[in-house]
């Protein structure tokens, strides 16, 4: 959870704040290589998310193919592309640490087993979780009305305005990140009660208290933007400008 919520953003951070602020030149020059890199990035680990079966190590890689979105819409050398990386990182800190809260605090906490196959049908018996899970997971996957789904828009649009290839390989993403999300939700939430699981009981108020004020920032963001985005726009406004310089 701290991994995917925090460490993996400080790459983020130091390519713009560093890479971007002091070497801009090599930067620019080396970027074709880095968008080949963050496609790689993609498709890659969201293929192997969709062959995993630990509910954790496909949060986890999920996670992976998110930051390979960042890195195509810092590079794409425009303003819409930085902003977008860095929104998208905002609202991938808020939701990826609620997915893990959702399989390894609530889940494995009670059955102890990481198995995909092992659960179904959780929705009869703990409506509240499964409430949380299809929220977070269409987050995940960049539906409107989600902080995720701006973040995504921006950086597809500026690699789009950088290279129209790079944007259709970014936009990508938004399908294979559907795939993977939705056979984690279906499988959990969808048919009939799981032999291996017995009845228990549905979150308890720290475990929803936390998921609560998780969802609200990703929910009121993607409705309200301004209020963070103004703030963005200015430092990368400054940042994108002293590049072209």
């Amino acid at each position: 959870m701290l991994l995917a919520g925090i460490v993996l953003k400080l790459a983020i951070y130091g390519i713009i704040r560093i890479l971007l602020s002091n070497i801009s030149e090599i930067s620019l020059l080396y970027a074709p290589i880095l968008y080949v890199i963050g496609i790689i990035t993609i498709i890659y680990s969201s293929l192997v998310t969709l062959s995993q079966t630990d509910l954790k190590v496909i949060i986890a890689y999920s996670s992976i193919s998110h930051l390979g979105v960042c890195i195509l819409g810092i590079f794409a050398n425009n303003l819409l592309g930085i902003i977008g990386s860095l929104i998208l990182c905002l609202a991938h800190g808020f939701v990826s640490p609620a997915l893990f809260i959702l399989m390894g605090g609530v889940l494995y906490d009670r059955y102890h087993n990481r198995v995909l196959f092992y659960y179904q049908g959780l929705t009869q018996f703990m409506p509240l979780f499964a409430v949380y899970l299809v929220f977070f997971s269409f987050s995940n996957t960049g539906t409107p009305l989600s902080y995720n789904f701006i973040g995504e828009f921006l950086c597809i649009t500026g690699a789009i305005i950088s290279n129209p290839l790079i944007g259709i390989f970014t936009a990508l993403s938004v399908l294979l990140s559907a795939c993977y999300q939705m056979k984690l939700t279906n499988k959990l939430t969808s048919g009939t009660f799981s032999k291996y699981l017995h009845v228990t009981y549905d979150l308890l108020y720290r475990e929803n208290f936390i998921l609560f004020f998780l969802a609200l920032p990703t929910l009121v963001l993607g409705i309200v933007p301004n209020f963070i985005n103004n703030i963005l726009y200015l430092s990368s406004n400054a940042l994108i400008y002293s590049i072209v310089i």
